[in-house]
């Protein structure tokens, strides 16, 4: 996987993180640059440890998945980005809560790393540095998550479904390039 094509997939996997933390900051009625981190420290870290995990579940499988590798990376990539258009189309309503217990922020980073998770099963099935590409994705997730927090009491009206919709574009994005790649120099 070249950098830009990793960056991509951290950006795109990292945008339902921010779209939640978004949510999270909104329902803040001022800024809190240590929830901001908070939040920034629990998605960052599921995020990493997603991908690895969903890279140990593909591997297990590669040998069976070989000639059929790039077709279930497309439906894997393809699959995430609709649900997060379709997600980002309906909306996602802003929690009620000022500031999460550490058992619900772990919970809702949990539901927005499964993507992740899938993303690392079609990783399993290309040659990538797997540390590599999980680090990335959980410096940007946390990165994302932190600014999102904090820009949330402001604009999470205007940007929260907007996010969820370009993170979706850019995994179907990545799917169809990875068909490309498989079809063209195969």
């Amino acid at each position: 996987m070249t950098f830009p094509a990793a960056i991509l997939l951290a950006l795109s996997l990292s945008m339902d993180s921010f779209a939640a933390a978004l949510s999270r900051g909104a329902a803040q009625a001022r800024l809190d640059l240590g929830e901001a981190l908070r939040v920034g420290v629990f998605f960052g870290a599921f995020q990493t440890v997603a991908p690895l995990a969903g890279w140990m579940l593909g591997m297990g499988f590669a040998g069976y998945l070989a000639a059929v590798d790039h077709w279930i990376a497309f439906a894997l990539l393809a699959g995430l980005g609709a649900k997060l258009i379709r997600d980002g189309l309906k909306g996602r309503p802003a929690e009620a809560a000022v500031r999460l217990p550490a058992a619900a922020l772990a919970g809702l980073a949990l539901a927005t790393s499964i993507d992740a998770t899938a993303a690392g099963v079609s990783l399993s099935l290309m040659s990538v540095d797997i540390l590599a590409v999980a680090g990335l994705v959980g410096a940007v997730t946390f990165a994302a998550a932190v600014g999102g927090a904090i820009i949330g009491p402001v604009a999470a009206p205007a940007l929260g479904r907007h996010a969820m919709m370009a993170g979706g574009l850019g995994l179907f994005g990545l799917g169809v390039k990875i068909l490309i790649d498989h079809n063209a120099f195969g």
